[in-house]
């Protein structure tokens, strides 16, 4: 699978699937595309006012989602509950409330409340990313077959066109060359 089949997979084929597996590189494709696509309409939207603004928080809800899922595929791939993955997110939630409140307030106790939230959210963001990196359950497992399997299952059939293609242009080869007047293109 290359980078960008692996971002039309998670964005044509798996936009809101949660159930199955993914494999690492489906997830760290996605991660980055999901980045790089936020940064740069970040970096255009702050040339936009208030348009640019409203541009990047719809593209972010949009993006999230398939980002959310494929997370989720992906702790199943390691044979685990994708609910994992709500721990950053709510604290990640809890940190932005907390921290407007504790901007609006100025109260010292709210202030606290937002940095042991960040503290919890910088602790499962790495944890999170620790499990990310690691290899899936070998084989099939209780949420689905081996996504490893299944793309060199996809490479092998893709091999497999390749060369009936190939056998049929040399045989066309061979036989044109050996009657060259039933390949031309005569107009009558």
């Amino acid at each position: 699978m290359q980078f960008k089949d692996s971002i039309l997979l998670c964005l044509k084929e798996r936009f809101y699937r949660i159930s199955g597996r993914a494999s690492r590189f489906e997830f760290w494709s996605f991660a980055l595309f999901f980045v790089i696509t936020q940064s740069l309409i970040f970096a255009i939207s702050r040339f936009i006012p208030i348009v640019g603004d409203l541009i990047f928080a719809l593209s972010f809800i949009i993006l999230l989602c398939p980002l959310v899922c494929v997370g989720v595929r992906r702790l199943h791939d390691l044979n685990l509950k994708g609910a994992i993955i709500l721990m950053p997110l709510l604290l990640a939630i809890l940190i932005v409330v907390f921290g407007d409140l504790a901007l609006r307030l100025q109260d010292e106790k709210i202030v606290e409340a937002c940095f042991y939230a960040a503290l919890g959210f910088a602790f499962f963001f790495l944890a999170f990313l620790f499990l990310m990196q690691k290899p899936g359950t070998a084989g099939e497992n209780q949420y689905g077959a081996d996504p490893l399997q299944e793309t060199n299952q996809e490479d092998t059939e893709k091999d497999k066109a390749q060369e009936a293609l190939k056998r049929f242009e040399e045989v066309k080869d061979k036989i044109k060359r050996q009657n060259p007047f039933k390949f031309t293109n005569r107009k009558e």
